[in-house]
């Protein structure tokens, strides 16, 4: 079960990876995700799969996709890490992640 360490956000997750066997080959992550195969094609659109988050790339725990849990900047970081890195970022996305701390 997928968890994001920040929110508690919660999921199952079928696949953890980049390139997910019931995705069409030309979808491909940049990092390797949590997703979830699309249960409701109906209710979520046509897409085949659902990201539901990703390991930091500094502390490794599991963090959900949303902007309030994490920032992709060539690769994950959760809101604590990001926030003790934020000079290293550059500066639109170190505004980025001021806006995490914020919230």
């Amino acid at each position: 079960e997928f968890k994001c360490t920040v929110c508690r956000f919660s999921c199952r997750f079928d696949y953890f990876g980049r390139e997910p066997p019931f995705a069409p080959p030309a979808i491909r992550w940049l990092e390797d995700v949590f997703m979830l195969q699309n249960p409701s094609h109906g209710e979520l659109g046509r897409v085949p799969a659902i990201c539901l988050g990703a390991p930091c790339c500094v502390c490794g725990e599991s963090v959900c996709m949303s902007e309030k849990c994490s920032i992709f900047c060539s690769k994950r970081f959760c809101k604590g890490c990001a926030t003790e890195a934020v000079e290293f970022f550059p500066p639109w996305i170190q505004k980025e992640v001021k806006q995490l701390v914020k919230d």
